[in-house]
């Protein structure tokens, strides 16, 4: 799972997950979205139709367009909180 937050609303997302070789394994194109953060899950399938990726790392970059227009972005990852201290 991983996460955009977008600063304005956005007609179309293009996620690219690219393995760590730099090779492209899936392109998805989405939208249309409202600002804020939204959540994605990659199930793991190439963009071959094989439904399982080999075992590695991975990276997620995201554009987002509204229009013809560039939409800030942010990627999120989630992560085990495995603590928090009230200070």
């Amino acid at each position: 799972p991983f996460g955009v937050e977008l600063a304005s609303p956005a007609e179309k997302l293009t996620i690219t997950i690219t393995s760590s070789s730099g090779e492209v394994v899936r392109t998805y194109e989405q939208g249309p979205f409202e600002a804020g953060v939204q959540s994605f899950t990659w199930p793991g399938t190439l963009s071959d139709g094989n439904t399982d990726a080999p075992a590695g790392n991975y990276k997620v970059s995201v554009e987002a367009t509204q229009g013809d227009e560039p939409v800030p972005v942010t990627v999120l990852n989630y992560a085990l909180v495995n603590g928090v201290i009230k200070g």
